[in-house]
């Protein structure tokens, strides 16, 4: 018996010493995963969780003003791209070092993520001090770096955000930098302090929620940009415009939104709605105007021909809108089908089962147009503004649109001339022998109620809707 009670105490003993053991570990590796949290592994420096720590505590402290500087160092993929990742990461981990080297009192650097890192400042006696500061580091960091034989000129932009403490949370102090940031880069400003109409323009840090916002509200629209018969300005069809109208801001450019919306992965709702929108209001004139055969051209981009679904949601729409798919044209990017050329004709073979014409845009421009002919079975093709642009003044511009006429008629394709904006541009187009052409000699982008009386009456008047009173904004 007592043999077996001293067993007993040997395993009670061992069980014991190996749960502390165990305990001990797992401490260990919880100290670990927090330093990895809270350490950026390439550069030392603390993380973005480490800093919003620390933001939430300044902010909580009492601490009179906090600032949040975010720096971003400029053409930084074109380093990775040209000299490979692994100068990227010194790179990074020596402005870094610099970074390091400027801070004073008060100042603690922060890795961000990618080729950001953030600064935060407690506390800020005045912002125009902080502004003052964060030059001054700036211009210290904003310097040639040798990168093997090479000297690369590091520069950096910047978003300034600074707040009362109890005034905004550790995340609105973050955004507003970022903000900041945005804006910055977009002015192509060395660095910029937020300011709060900063919020009502469209940057990345909120982008995405407020387009998003704008889809679910319908403040998204089509207008309708005519095309014409060259030879007698006979109306023969429209192309449909995206157009967001913000309560906030009015009509918004479509160069300031659409990257965002191909960037966020928005185009994909979005161009559904569009494809949906522009089958519909074909229908209405198809059953209005049974006399007209009116083709409306609906631009898609790569990444909505990349979704497995996209035949179908096309398909779904000529179904639940009735209109005749031959009225329909989709229109292509010449640089947006070279990411994957085979995944897009995947895509367009249904599309053209489905008896859905196909156009390409920017024909002329890139390196393989005649490829895209072969290999997407086009209809039409777009000749790009750049040529039609010089078309009556310069003769090579003369010569390359004549070429491409010549060969989109030899493979029995139309041809459209995009931009025509002046009268001497459409002779030049007619005597080439150009078959169809859009522009703001013949029309600018028109709603769809503009659109009524001039399918009435089956042609255009070249400069007509210059002295309208409505503005149709945008190509």
């Amino acid at each position: 018996m007592t043999w077996l009670v001293f067993v007993l105490a040997i395993v009670s003993v061992g069980a014991v010493v190996y749960a502390l053991v165990e305990l001990r570990a797992a401490g260990q590796a919880t100290d670990e995963l927090r330093q990895v949290n809270h350490r950026d592994v390439l550069t030392g420096v603390p993380t973005r969780h480490a800093m919003v720590e620390a933001v939430t505590s300044a902010l909580a402290g009492g601490t009179s003003r906090v600032g949040v500087t975010m720096i971003e160092l400029t053409r930084f993929s074109a380093i990775n791209e040209t000299y490979g990742h692994e100068i990227g990461d010194a790179v990074l981990v020596a402005v870094a070092q610099k970074l390091e080297e400027q801070l004073g009192a008060g100042e603690t650097l922060y890795r961000f993520g990618g080729p950001q890192f953030a600064v935060v400042t407690a506390p800020v006696r005045a912002e125009r001090d902080l502004v003052d500061r964060i030059r001054t580091i700036q211009q210290a960091i904003d310097l040639p770096l040798r990168v093997g034989r090479d000297k690369v000129r590091i520069t950096t932009v910047a978003g300034i955000a600074v707040v009362d403490a109890g005034k905004a949370s550790p995340d609105e102090l973050v955004a507003d930098a970022n903000v900041a940031l945005q804006e910055a880069l977009s002015r192509n400003e060395h660095q910029l302090l937020y300011e709060i109409e900063f919020r009502s323009r469209l940057h990345a840090a909120t982008a995405e929620k407020r387009l998003r916002h704008a889809l679910d509200n319908g403040e998204y629209e089509l207008l309708y940009l005519p095309v014409v018969n060259l030879w007698d300005n006979d109306l023969v069809g429209f192309e449909a415009l995206l157009r967001w109208a913000d309560p906030e801001r009015g009509m918004v450019s479509p160069r300031e939104f659409l990257k965002v919306l191909d960037e966020t992965g928005l185009i994909v709702p979005v161009g559904a709605w569009v494809i949906a929108e522009a089958c519909r209001q074909s229908k209405v004139w198809q059953d209005e105007h049974p006399d007209r055969e009116l083709t409306v051209t609906i631009n898609v981009s790569p990444r909505q021909l990349m979704q497995s679904d996209f035949a179908d949601v096309l398909r779904d729409a000529v179904r639940t809108s009735g209109v005749a798919p031959e009225r329909l044209c989709l229109e292509l990017a010449e640089g947006g089908v070279t990411r994957n050329t085979d995944a897009m004709w995947a895509a367009l073979r249904g599309v053209k089962e489905l008896g859905v014409q196909l156009a390409l845009d920017d024909f002329g421009v890139g390196f393989s147009s005649l490829t895209y002919i072969r290999s997407f079975e086009l209809d039409v093709v777009k000749i790009a503004p750049a040529f039609v642009r010089s078309v009556a003044k310069s003769r090579d511009d003369e010569a390359i649109v004549t070429q491409i006429v010549g060969l989109a008629h030899a493979l029995n394709l139309t041809t459209v001339a995009e931009g025509v904006d002046a009268p001497e541009q459409a002779a030049a187009l007619r005597s080439i022998g150009c078959d169809l052409a859009q522009g703001f000699h013949f029309s600018h982008p028109r709603p769809v109620a503009a659109c009524e009386a001039l399918i009435r009456r089956g042609r255009v008047i070249p400069g007509e809707d210059q002295k309208a009173s409505i503005d149709w904004k945008g190509r």
